[in-house]
């Protein structure tokens, strides 16, 4: 169980929120080539956990 704020912070870090545009718009400044509208979707794809969309991301264009 979670016992403070720095504690949620850090969980909550590994997890994109698809509806959080501020955490979309994180996502397209480092993968600026890859539309928002991809980047969504890789979410939607490869689930919540955000070092399985980077790594998505990584490949989209390699």
């Amino acid at each position: 169980m979670l016992s403070t704020k720095e504690d949620i912070k850090k969980v909550d870090h590994h997890f994109v929120d698809p509806k959080d545009k501020t955490e979309v718009e994180y996502l397209h400044s480092k993968y600026p080539w890859i539309s928002e509208k991809v980047i969504r979707s890789a979410i939607e794809k490869q689930g919540p956990e955000r070092k399985n969309i980077e790594d998505y991301l990584d490949r989209y264009h390699s």
